[in-house]
């Protein structure tokens, strides 16, 4: 069965304008991808490293046929954190395959949005995800 991409449904759930109704989507929708990214927007304890020169490709992923995505690619995000033991040199490399490998939509929001914790939508905000959604604030991206 298809899975609408986690990106849509923070997008689409950022639309509705009345905030019950944005949290009945957001439960209907929820899943860990989606608390993943809202976690890395709101929990202060998630912090990455700050990457300089990252330069991706993502021309061949323009079509909508890549490798991976954003639900599948999250779990692995963990290792962009400071304290994560790589060494900063490795992290960028594969943070790079990891771009390369989504669409480059995609690969936009994660680095531009979640690896800068850089919060786009403006409705799915820290007073929404505590009031409706209090335990997001306490997931981690650890490995698991």
């Amino acid at each position: 069965m298809f899975q609408k991409p986690a990106q849509k449904i923070l997008e689409e759930a950022d639309k509705i304008q009345n905030s019950e109704e944005r949290a009945e989507y957001m439960k209907k929708n929820m899943r860990p991808a989606v608390a993943k990214v809202l976690a890395i927007f709101h929990n202060e304890n998630i912090e990455f490293e700050k990457f300089k020169n990252v330069i991706y490709n993502t021309k061949h992923n323009k079509a909508g046929i890549s490798d991976s995505t954003l639900d599948h690619e999250i779990k692995r995000l963990y290792i962009f954190q400071k304290k994560s033991p790589l060494d900063p040199d490795r992290k960028k490399v594969k943070l790079i395959q990891i771009l390369e490998s989504m669409h480059a939509e995609e690969s936009d929001f994660v680095f531009n949005n979640l690896i800068q914790k850089k919060n786009p939508f403006k409705n799915l905000n820290k007073n929404f995800i505590k009031k409706y959604f209090p335990k997001i604030l306490e997931t981690s991206i650890d490995r698991n």
